[in-house]
């Protein structure tokens, strides 16, 4: 049996070694500042999740760049900021996307444990992340962490290869960091409704707060002051019907620990109905007037 283990132990060296190996080649690649400078016009960034990413059509912004992902939590909007910032000294603002829903530990699940998003998050922004992030997020979602360093290699190493030694330019569209996304769906109320009686049957814990988010965006305030950028929170708008639980308690953090980053809330916009997805996301029809809303704040900047 030891023998066995001996072998196996021998045989496993080098495949750790070629993975390794493989990730920090990965990481070289992906990390070149020519594949993160922007266009000298696009002075203000929005980051974001899917509030964010359905909301803001900045193709007719000629200022604004958004970059908002859905599923994209603040650990993630940071590593692909803190690149950003590094390489673009003309970035002057940063929109950082802030609900109520941002600060609920109940997201942690959907966001960490629910689904497939650590995955693929991992492979979007493994080559910017700190070990120490790195680590937070094997420690919140090992499984699909691990699963996502594992895959890494399986689905980056390819157009690593051909970049490199074709000299071939990476863009970020390369990278998948984000970008505005129409959704064409239209709000179904009895199905909104279902999805909340089921959370409140199951006893979840609507109203808690995320420190881990919490303490991410402060992260991203503090990167932004020390860059000399300036950073605003913005909320996107939410239905009438939308559960508001964890509401208090937002207020509440924004009020004690960011009382000096401006916050634009737009959650009470009068919309209709046609422009929501569903309670919390506006549709492709909602985010034209979001849009054009949108223009008079980025025009006082």
């Amino acid at each position: 049996m030891s023998k066995l283990l001996s072998r196996l132990f021998i045989f496993l060296i080098p495949v750790v070694l070629l993975h390794v190996l493989s990730l920090r080649f990965i990481a070289y690649v992906y990390n070149r500042d020519d594949i993160y400078k922007l266009d000298s016009a696009k002075n203000i960034l929005l980051i974001g999740d899917s509030h964010v990413e359905m909301a803001i059509n900045d193709s007719s912004l000629k200022h604004v760049l958004n970059l908002s992902q859905a599923g994209e939590i603040y650990v993630y909007n940071y590593s692909k900021l803190s690149k950003l910032l590094s390489v673009n000294g003309h970035v002057r603002t940063v929109i950082v996307g802030c609900g109520a829903h941002s600060f609920q530990k109940y997201m942690s699940n959907v966001f960490l444990k629910k689904t497939n998003q650590t995955v693929a998050k991992m492979f979007s922004y493994y080559h910017v992340l700190t070990v120490s992030d790195i680590i937070d997020i094997v420690e919140r979602s090992p499984y699909h962490a691990v699963c996502g360093l594992l895959l890494l290699p399986h689905e980056k190493s390819g157009r690593a290869m051909n970049a490199f030694l074709n000299q071939r330019a990476l863009t970020l569209k390369d990278m998948n960091w984000g970008c505005f996304v129409r959704y064409y769906g239209k709000l179904d109320k009895r199905k909104n409704e279902m999805g909340v009686a089921t959370l409140k049957a199951r006893n979840e814990d609507l109203a808690s707060l995320w420190d881990w988010q919490i303490y991410n965006l402060h992260r991203i305030a503090d990167l932004c002051r020390s860059k000399g950028v300036k950073v605003i929170f913005v909320r996107m708008p939410e239905h009438r019907d939308y559960d508001r639980a964890i509401e208090p308690a937002f207020q509440q953090v924004l009020k004690q620990q960011f009382s000096d980053v401006p916050f634009i809330d737009y959650r009470g916009m009068e919309l209709p109905d046609t422009c929501y997805y569903n309670y919390d996301h506006l549709n492709c029809y909602g985010a034209i007037p979001m849009t054009d809303t949108f223009r008079y704040l980025v025009d006082t900047l």
